[in-house]
């Protein structure tokens, strides 16, 4: 069960419920359910940080080795990931809602476009919204580098993977931001941040806001709490996407096809954001300088023809004259 905690809003407001922060670890044993920081994601100690175990386990600890804690019971020594479980990120989701997820889309055909990779090694980051849509939460495990950047390139929804050596771990995100406040040192992580080859430019519409009665066709769910460069690489790795609309205060990000200037209106909270798809030109052909060859031979030939004919009707008017 989540343990949660009230708190009332500045001003009076009704109470709201938040996670409650969790204790840190006792060395020794394995975390007892209110040790247990999978969900709430939250260290009471500051300076402590929610690290992951496995699928079922995780612990405020000041730091964390990959591999098994021998100072655990013999019983749990099983190896930690040790991969940083911040809160808004690695939301814990229900078995059942992931299924169902897995049914309604399976998103495994992979894009038209073509992408390259950027690679930051040794490397974590704080942006991008987990994908979380495998029946099988195992399935993220045990992955090579190859085989996590194909997993990403098989999802078009995907524009980053978060990759963990320890355990081969492989997590897809979505609105991700490239920008280095997001991304921080980190032993035995990396990140792989996919790239069209065809890169795009931007055309900016601020205080603008997409009137979706006109026409344009929403493409995906709504995110929250995501940078704008998150919300455009949304639309970038998305061969249908054209524009995305983009809430500053609240990171809200939402993408739409069919886009024109005639579906916008003036809204002080939205900005869009029109992706600038370059046109494809025609290759400019040079002129062969053997190109006239042909027709060249060919009136040769009609001249020698008419010449032939002429000499002809001549010879019989002179045969004609002399007798």
């Amino acid at each position: 069960a989540i343990v949660l905690a009230t708190c009332s809003l500045a001003g009076g407001g009704e109470d709201v419920q938040s996670p409650q922060c969790v204790p840190s670890y006792r060395p020794g044993w394995l975390a007892s359910a209110e040790q247990d920081c999978r969900v709430s994601r939250i260290c009471c100690d500051p300076a402590m940080t929610c690290f992951e175990k496995d699928l079922e386990h995780a612990a405020c600890l000041p730091s964390c080795e990959p591999g098994i804690h021998y100072d655990e019971l013999v019983m749990y020594w099983q190896p930690w990931s040790c991969v940083p479980l911040y809160a808004a990120l690695y939301p814990v989701v229900a078995a059942e809602e992931l299924e169902a997820a897995a049914v309604e889309a399976p998103f495994n055909t992979p894009s038209k476009l073509r992408f390259v990779y950027e690679d930051f090694l040794q490397q974590t980051t704080s942006s991008g919204k987990p994908l979380l849509d495998d029946p099988r939460p195992m399935d993220e495990f045990h992955h090579t580098v190859g085989s996590c950047k194909q997993r990403c390139g098989m999802d078009p929804r995907c524009d980053c993977a978060v990759f963990t050596e320890v355990n081969g771990r492989c997590e897809k995100r979505q609105a991700c931001d490239s920008s280095p406040s997001f991304f921080q040192q980190h032993a035995g992580q990396s990140v792989f941040l996919k790239v069209p080859e065809a890169r795009f430019d931007w055309q900016e519409l601020n205080h603008t806001n997409l009137v979706t009665a006109a026409g344009g066709s929403s493409e995906g769910q709504v995110l929250e709490g995501v940078t704008a460069e998150g919300c455009r690489r949304t639309c970038d790795v998305s061969e249908f996407c054209e524009c995305v609309v983009h809430q500053p205060a609240t990171g809200r990000c939402k993408k739409f096809s069919d886009c024109t200037h005639e579906m916008m209106m003036a809204d002080s909270l939205y900005n869009v954001y029109l992706k600038l798809v370059p046109k494809v030109e025609d290759p400019k052909v040079e002129p062969s300088p053997f190109q006239d060859i042909p027709y060249a031979i060919a009136a040769g030939f009609v001249a020698l023809l008419i010449l032939g004919v002429c000499l002809l009707f001549r010879g019989k008017g002179d045969s004609s004259v002399r007798t």
